[in-house]
């Protein structure tokens, strides 16, 4: 709902009707799901091309179509993620290009930042020091109890945190290409790789 609210001035409302009616949930658990074995397996991809579109992957992209398509409508500049990147990019953005953006602000809201934020709490409550010092330094932004945002987002400490988060478990399902240059074999882990070819680190 809270991405909702951000990225299209709402559309979601599981909160008020008490579920997921629309089974976005579970529309994108299948999604993740394909996309990380296209990132363990890169040439998956090219098999996935060939798959019907009907199904789940087309009520997602019926969905986000028709939230570009309720902005282009809208006469006046809504303040939320994707009216914002449709109304002051330069130059402006297709169609099929806000689109885009519309499936990746939701995969962001409902995977990603989701894993992130598993790991950093699985991490940290699991170091009672660090738990303590990350408290401290939050608590310090609390006057009258009121939180100073702005001064959340210069935390060292949580920043680090974050960053660390990041490390562990890295936001998308996919690992680097690398391209091996060398003309002789590069020995990783007792085996040769033959060069020149691409490699992929998987995650």
């Amino acid at each position: 709902d809270s991405m909702g609210d951000m990225g299209f001035s709402g559309g979601f409302e599981t909160m008020e009707a008490g579920q997921d009616t629309e089974k976005w949930l579970e529309t994108l658990a299948t999604g993740v799901i394909f996309v990380s074995c296209m990132g363990q397996v890169p040439w998956l991809r090219d098999l996935f091309r060939f798959l019907p579109r009907n199904g789940p992957i087309q009520t997602f992209q019926a969905f986000t179509e028709s939230k570009v398509a309720d902005i282009q409508k809208t006469a006046f500049k809504r303040q939320d993620i994707l009216g914002i990147l449709m109304n002051k990019s330069t130059p402006a953005l297709t169609s099929d290009e806000a689109a885009a953006d519309a499936s990746l602000i939701v995969v962001a809201a409902t995977d990603t930042s989701v894993q992130t934020v598993i790991t950093l709490l699985r991490h940290v409550t699991t170091n009672a020091g660090s738990a303590r010092r990350l408290q401290n330094e939050i608590d310090s932004t609390v006057i009258c109890g009121i939180m100073n945002t702005v001064a959340v987002l210069e935390l060292p400490y949580l920043d680090a945190c974050v960053q660390e988060a990041l490390r562990i478990m890295p936001p998308g399902p996919f690992g680097k290409f690398g391209v091996l240059k060398e003309t002789m074999p590069l020995i990783l882990n007792r085996q040769a790789l033959p060069a020149p070819q691409d490699l992929l680190a998987p995650i």
